[in-house]
């Protein structure tokens, strides 16, 4: 009878074994990754609400979907035109179905936004917001909060296009709004922001014919990347009032007045950009000091530049290229042997570019870190990447296994730990490129990790399992 129950035992286990897969008889923990995503989709968690269409229960004004949401839910408003002054203090989401046909115009001109928003984390997105004529105090998009994003819009005659500003004068201080690829022209001032405001960000606008283009007030660690400021009648960018530690990083400024203005402000960061057929390019005045200007190219402006004061019009290894510029490069370097003297003060670049400044890619980035691994268990891989221009490096990673990354920038030619934990067995190959500020990517790089499966974890499942079930079989003998 022994010999039969054992006989009987070894056969299950062998058909235990043979039909079911290995890797459902192994350990799989839960996944545990330490690195976010980064998004630029706003994600909405909540309901979503409908305006206009035909949907049945859709509502006909903006407002009151609105007044019907909860924090983290969407309002989608369908094509069409909408005459409503909006109020937005619950964080949602405003969407348009198509920003050249979902047209909100004001329904009570005494009320001077278009779109107000006192809620933080709220977004608009994909509208037209027009006045039928140009109105004297209308503001379109006012922001009175944080963590706003403004994406996707046409503005057009107001006086302030999106608007930034503490009405109560209580010293709000509003951080991280993104103001990014919208259209506004024909208003007095573009984006206007007039606040105790850090670390906004102002990306890919095209801002054209208003008088004033992009306007700073009392903002710090704002950066202001990529907008094309065409026409405007005065200025096309103006830093202004403790407005210090700003990025203004390739703005395309074509045709205003003053191409970018910095009064009386500091430590302010001006590269990258295209002054280009302005009556002045670049502008320093009323004790501007200790901002540093390089790698801009200077076009056909009436002139070029003008600083009185305390400047820095090179980064110590490169300047900027300025198209009246008649020295000579006896090296061969790309830069000037001479300084341009920079009008009006005692101001110079060291080191003038005999052509537009041409950004170089990082290098392919050096992956190191552990090459076999255990599933569940987290390990630090290395990145390293160095830019030939000195800038900071970002890297886009591919484990293969799950989610793929895209880290914060990282300095130059400085080790960059970022943690993995393998969610599964396998041979995985950890991909990576580094790419600049300005969107210059490296080469891909490869590190080949083997995670194999957790054999000790395997035999001791199977020893335990054939434990049961010899144990079973003697308690039935007995």
């Amino acid at each position: 009878m022994l010999r039969n129950i054992f006989a009987s035992t070894i056969t299950i286990l062998f058909i235990i074994t043979a039909v079911i897969p290995v890797n459902l008889v192994s350990f799989t923990p839960s996944i545990a990754i330490d690195n976010v995503i980064n998004s630029h989709i706003p994600l909405s968690n909540g309901n979503t609400l409908y305006v206009g269409g035909t949907g049945e229960g859709n509502y006909t004004k903006i407002q009151d979907a609105i007044d019907n949401a909860s924090d983290g839910d969407t309002v989608f408003v369908y094509n069409s035109t909408y005459f409503e002054n909006l109020f937005l203090e619950k964080s949602i989401c405003l969407v348009g179905e198509d920003r050249n046909n979902t047209i909100i115009y004001p329904r009570n001109l005494s009320e001077n936004s278009i779109i107000y928003i006192a809620a933080n984390n709220c977004t608009i997105d994909g509208f037209s917001i027009r006045n039928e004529d140009f109105q004297e105090d209308s503001i379109g998009i006012f922001i009175n909060s944080s963590g706003n994003k403004i994406n996707g819009n046409i503005i057009t005659r107001s006086k302030h296009g999106i608007y930034l500003k503490d009405i109560t004068n209580n010293g709000h201080t509003y951080v991280g709004n993104n103001i990014s690829n919208n259209e506004i022209s024909n208003c007095t001032y573009g984006i206007y922001l007039y606040a105790n405001a850090e670390k906004n960000v102002i990306y890919n606008n095209d801002i054209i014919d208003n008088l004033e283009g992009i306007d700073l007030y009392y903002c710090v660690n704002t950066s202001v990347i990529g907008n094309y400021v065409y026409s405007n009648t005065v200025y096309g960018i103006y830093i202004s009032i403790n407005s210090d530690g700003n990025i203004i990083l390739r703005n395309v400024c074509i045709e205003n007045r003053y191409g970018i203005r910095f009064k009386g402000v500091n430590f302010n960061e001006i590269y990258l950009n295209r002054l280009e057929r302005n009556e002045l390019g670049l502008y320093s005045c009323c004790g501007s000091s200790n901002n540093i200007i390089y790698k801009n190219t200077c076009i056909d402006n009436e002139k070029h530049a003008s600083d009185a004061f305390l400047n820095k019009w090179d980064n110590g290894i490169i300047g900027n290229y300025w198209d009246d510029y008649n020295g000579t490069d006896n090296d061969g370097d790309g830069i000037g042997d001479t300084p341009y003297p920079i009008p009006n003060g005692n101001n110079e670049d060291r080191y003038p570019l005999m052509e537009p400044y041409k950004n170089q890619p990082p290098e392919a980035p050096f992956i190191d870190g552990p090459k076999k691994g255990k599933v569940g268990i987290k390990y630090d891989y290395i990145f390293n990447s160095t830019d030939p221009d000195g800038d900071k490096v970002f890297y886009y990673i591919l484990w293969n296994d799950v989610n793929n990354i895209t880290t914060p920038f990282a300095p130059s030619g400085v080790d960059l730990i970022v943690s993995h934990t393998w969610t599964k067995e396998g041979i995985f190959s950890i991909k990576a490129r580094a790419s600049d500020p300005f969107g210059s990517l490296s080469d891909w790089s490869e590190l080949e990790v083997e995670i194999p499966r957790n054999k000790a974890f395997y035999v001791s499942f199977f020893l335990k399992f054939l434990e049961r079930l010899l144990l079973n079989n003697l308690i039935k003998i007995f």
